[in-house]
């Protein structure tokens, strides 16, 4: 949510000051766009009226984990999964607390629980597949992004992460063929542009890489990596 779902949430307090949920969603919009105060305020507002209501619950660990506050929002979802324990969306909020905490086999397990509720979600294979190339495991990785592009063929940053799992086992051509997917798809991390560039230069296709090479230095004129891999290409 953003600065245009403020209006019509307020709109719909107006209409109805006792709605829970405008206020838990006013919150949300409130945290996104860095005005915690009032997204604590809202959300505050929503739980006194519905203290038992799941989204109302969500929202409050939302505006906490906006906050910085890992482990109190880690409370929140909780609660909310007590209440809701089929919405793997719950585990998913969950797990990426989890692993910004550093606890890593707790927020293996929170995503392993919402994959096992929605295996067509995904995002929860994503992310765990990032726990896995975080933790150097690419193999491990690579699975996990595989099963998110069969649940989402669509999924862009599917495709990007397993481009970089491809490019760090030097699985040149199918690290190319992931990146070019993520980059159609709309994703725009200079990462994909200069590994798909050194892809291409790796694979002895040093004009065919020049271009994402220099992509990747209009989105990122610093990017250091980029200037390597043009001078590489340049020299051969």
């Amino acid at each position: 949510r953003d600065r245009e779902a403020i209006v019509p949430l307020l709109r719909a307090i107006e209409i109805d000051p006792t709605y829970a949920l405008a206020y838990a969603y006013l919150a949300e919009a409130y945290a996104d766009t860095d005005r915690l105060d009032k997204a604590l305020e809202m959300v505050q507002k929503g739980f006194a009226m519905d203290s038992k209501n799941a989204e109302v619950l969500r929202s409050m660990g939302y505006v906490w984990e906006r906050s910085g506050d890992y482990l109190g929002a880690i409370e929140w979802y909780k609660q909310a999964v007590a209440l809701r324990p089929r919405w793997a969306h719950l585990y998913v909020s969950l797990g990426q607390n989890y692993r910004v905490l550093g606890r890593i086999d707790e927020a293996i397990a929170q995503f392993a629980q919402a994959v096992e509720i929605d295996p067509q979600d995904p995002t929860a294979y994503d992310t765990l597949g990032l726990l896995y190339y975080v933790a150097q495991d690419y193999d491990a990785a690579a699975v996990q992004f595989r099963r998110a592009i069969e649940a989402a063929p669509n999924y862009g940053p599917a495709h990007g992460h397993l481009g970089w799992c491809e490019y760090v086992r030097r699985h040149y051509e199918k690290a190319i063929e992931h990146f070019e997917r993520a980059i159609a798809l709309g994703e725009t991390s200079p990462e994909y542009y200069y590994e798909l560039g050194l892809s291409y230069a790796y694979s002895g296709q040093c004009k065919a890489g020049i271009p994402w090479l220099k992509k990747a230095l209009e989105l990122d004129p610093n990017c250091q990596i980029a200037m390597q891999g043009l001078s590489y290409c340049t020299n051969r």
